[in-house]
């Protein structure tokens, strides 16, 4: 799912998420380990 995401916000955002892609990727997993998740 964390891949889907990424591609999604990419898509949404455009190429520009690609250098902010390790943060909102380390983003996903921290709220995904979360016990609430989403």
């Amino acid at each position: 799912m964390g891949r889907a995401a990424a591609k999604r916000l990419q898509r949404f955002f455009g190429q520009e998420v690609v250098e902010m892609g390790d943060m909102l990727f380390v983003l996903t997993l921290v709220v995904y380990k979360r016990p609430h998740g989403m």
